[in-house]
C-alpha cells in the first residue's frame, strides 16, 4: 500500500511508460532466468542461447549479491531478484491500474484527483 501512491507518480503517471518498464525488466532481468531454466522445448533456443542465459542470470545474481554485500544483508537474498521483479511490476501496475480507473490516488487517506496531480507534475510542485 506504501508503494501504490508513488509507482505511478514516479513514471510521470503515462502508461506509455508503465509498458515500456515492464517490457525493459521482463527482458533483461527474467527472461534470462526464464530461458535458462526452461526446458528446451519451450523456447527452442539451441545450447548456445541458453548458455548465455545461464550467464547472464548469473551476472545479474553476482551482482544482486554484490549490492547485498555492501548494504550489509544476507548474500541469499540475491537469490530473490526475480521475485522481486516481479513484485515490483505488480505494484506498478496495481497503481497505474488504480489510477487511471478511479481518476485518482489516495494519500493518508485524502484522495487527490490524476488531474490535479498530473497539473500539479507539470508545474514543477
Amino acid at each position: 500500500r506504501g508503494l501504490h501512491k508513488n509507482a505511478f507518480a514516479g513514471i510521470d503517471f503515462r502508461l506509455s511508460l508503465c509498458v515500456a518498464a515492464t517490457l525493459v525488466l521482463a527482458l533483461f532481468f527474467l527472461a534470462p532466468f526464464l530461458l535458462a531454466a526452461a526446458p528446451t522445448s519451450w523456447f527452442g533456443a539451441s545450447l548456445a542461447a541458453r548458455g548465455c542465459a545461464s550467464a547472464t542470470a548469473g551476472l545479474l545474481l553476482y551482482g544482486a549479491a554484490d549490492s547485498a554485500r555492501s548494504t550489509g544483508l544476507p548474500l541469499r537474498c540475491a537469490l530473490f531478484l526475480p521475485l522481486g521483479i516481479l513484485l515490483f511490476l505488480g505494484v506498478l501496475w496495481r497503481s497505474a491500474l488504480g489510477a487511471l480507473i478511479t481518476g485518482r490516488i489516495v494519500w493518508r487517506g485524502t484522495a487527490y484527483s490524476l488531474r490535479e496531480l498530473k497539473s500539479a507534475a507539470r508545474a514543477g510542485y
